[in-house]
């Protein structure tokens, strides 16, 4: 157990597994576009809610009814 590397489940899932896979050279630009595409998944996320937000009343069901069906 001694020297037991202790890591959070996100650096687990998204620099500890890759790194196995690739060479050290192309981690950090393999990083990079993970997280940007993660920011932009995000920012677009916000965007696609607001739209279905404003389907209130359409089958009868308030906007974030709609939202939660949608997830």
């Amino acid at each position: 157990m001694g020297n037991f590397p202790v890591r959070t489940a996100s650096e687990t899932y998204t620099n500890f597994d890759p790194s196995h896979r690739y060479k050290r050279s192309e981690f950090g630009i393999r990083a990079a576009i993970f997280f940007s595409a993660a920011a932009l998944a995000g920012s677009f996320g916000g965007l696609l809610a607001a739209g279905i937000a404003q389907m209130g009343g359409v089958g009868g069901k308030p906007g974030w009814a709609w939202i939660f069906v949608s997830d």
